[in-house]
């Protein structure tokens, strides 16, 4: 994100607001996942793939081979199903889709499951029960304000890492997470872990506090 807490402009546009040590941490992150969560709008609009780039891992030759032959597994909720098929998180390799309506047969590379609806959208504690019975013990989310916010609103996050740019975007420009908190008495607090430099960027490593911390 920007200094002033954006992650995207208004339109969608978001490359690149941190640089190549920022990101080749991220490539570390999803390598030493056991799966990588993100939303429907994620993959429409950035036509992202979440896969993990040898180019980018920070690592010896035997550990990147490692590494890639044990890539995480590549989630998308797609609630409504309406995220074509044909885009590069597909065309990618393995996927599974995460719907609360009746899902289509599974392909050589889409595995459907479908939760429950709570809200109008997926019920993630459920979703994590089911991924933890498929031995996901190490979930990455990395996904929009949305789903992000969702994902906090719902205590389901351990740990945050942040990786804060020096620039501006604005206050047109998209937030980090949608928490619609009112009140000052209902912030989300966090303890803070590990900040160090990469380069020109910042990583903030942060663990939400129990809510009567």
């Amino acid at each position: 994100m920007s200094l002033d807490g954006r992650t995207a402009m208004a339109s969608g546009e978001s490359q690149w607001i941190t640089g190549p040590a920022a990101r080749a941490d991220v490539q570390s992150l999803r390598a030493r996942s056991s799966a990588i969560i993100t939303g429907a709008e994620t993959v429409m609009t950035d036509n992202a793939r979440l896969t993990v780039r040898a180019e980018q891992l920070p690592l010896s030759p035997e550990l990147c081979e490692l590494a890639l032959s044990r890539p995480p597994l590549r989630i998308v909720i797609d609630g409504r199903l309406r995220v074509p098929t044909d885009l590069a998180f597909f065309t990618a390799g393995p996927v599974l889709v995460v719907t609360y309506q009746t899902p289509p047969e599974n392909t050589a590379v889409i595995e459907y499951i479908q939760v429950p609806e709570l809200n109008g959208h997926v019920d993630l504690s459920v979703l994590l029960g089911r991924l933890a019975q498929r031995g996901i013990n190490e979930l990455m989310v990395e996904a929009g304000p949305q789903l992000a916010g969702a994902f906090i609103q719902a205590g389901l996050v351990d740990e945050l890492y942040i990786y804060m740019a020096a620039m501006l975007l604005g206050s047109s420009a998209q937030p980090l997470m949608q928490l619609p908190i009112e009140l000052m008495a209902d912030a989300v607090r966090l303890q803070i872990l590990d900040m160090r430099a990469l380069a020109n960027d910042w990583r903030i490593i942060a663990r939400p506090l129990a809510a009567d911390v």
